[in-house]
């Protein structure tokens, strides 16, 4: 987190003396009482380094203020294993700076913060609406998941079906119809090790020339790490465990590339 934390202190105003290490001290200094704040950010690097009780306070604390926890790759599955933070607090360190600084434009602004009862569809509206211009209305975009996995094939095409675009999934062995090889987008799942799928993910590169392919993993830095090692252009790569997070940053993408094919 050192990274982020050295960004805030230069980019954001963070003030020395509201910074603590962990929620009971901050609690106890009076955060939300005797010392009023427009935002709070958590930094969580391990799963249950907050315990539900104290998240809870800490929440009571900040009710009507801005209440965010970036968390780092190891904790990427936490919000369906371990729902300790509400779905519109968590935020991934990686696309933890362009949150925060919306969250600070709303502060400024005097509006109010978005409800920690917000649903994902809400949370991933109020995101992408700040992310890009991209809405739903705009985009005809199709994509292709591959991935084993026709459970988690089918979360990500209900995402994406739902942003706006045509979605279908296949696995990653199957033999591809001329329709499926005129997609947009080729999302590759990535898991249980990257490396395993390196000469899958060549092959898609291949027949796919005109297209944007894209890793999904639940540890994304480190798959990452591998599929772009030794390439010219490196190939973006997913939380596949919060798909409404990384469709954000996919639409962000195609609006980026100009991909429309509506």
């Amino acid at each position: 987190m050192s990274g982020l934390v050295r960004w805030l202190k230069a980019n954001t105003g963070l003030m020395p003396n509201r910074i603590w290490p962990e929620i009971a001290a901050a609690l106890q200094a009076g955060l939300g009482t005797r010392l009023p704040v427009g935002l709070t950010i958590v930094l969580q690097t391990w799963s249950d380094q907050f315990s539900p009780t104290e998240v809870n306070r800490l929440i009571g604390a900040t009710l009507y203020s801005g209440l965010l926890c970036c968390y780092g790759e190891w904790c990427e599955s936490d919000g369906r294993s371990r729902p300790t933070w509400p779905h519109s607090a968590r935020v991934p360190v990686r696309y933890a700076k362009t949150v925060i600084q919306r969250e600070i434009r709303r502060v400024a602004a005097g509006r109010t913060v978005m409800p920690l009862t917000a649903s994902r569809d809400e949370i991933f509206l109020h995101r992408l609406r700040d992310k890009s211009r991209v809405t739903k209305s705009r985009m005809g975009t199709t994509a292709i998941v591959l991935s084993p996995d026709r459970i988690l094939r089918e979360t990500w095409i209900l995402a994406l079906c739902w942003a706006g675009c045509r979605a279908a999934g296949v696995r990653p062995e199957a033999d591809l119809s001329p329709v499926d090889r005129a997609t947009s987008i080729v999302l590759h799942d990535l898991d249980p090790d990257a490396t395993v799928f390196a000469d899958s993910f060549d092959r898609y590169r291949r027949e796919f020339p005109a297209a944007l392919l894209v890793g999904i993993a639940s540890r994304p830095n480190s798959a990452a790490a591998i599929v772009n090692r030794g390439r010219d252009r490196n190939i973006l790569v997913l939380p596949k465990l919060d798909p409404l997070i990384g469709v954000a940053e996919l639409l962000a993408q195609c609006h980026g590339l100009g991909l429309k094919t509506a």
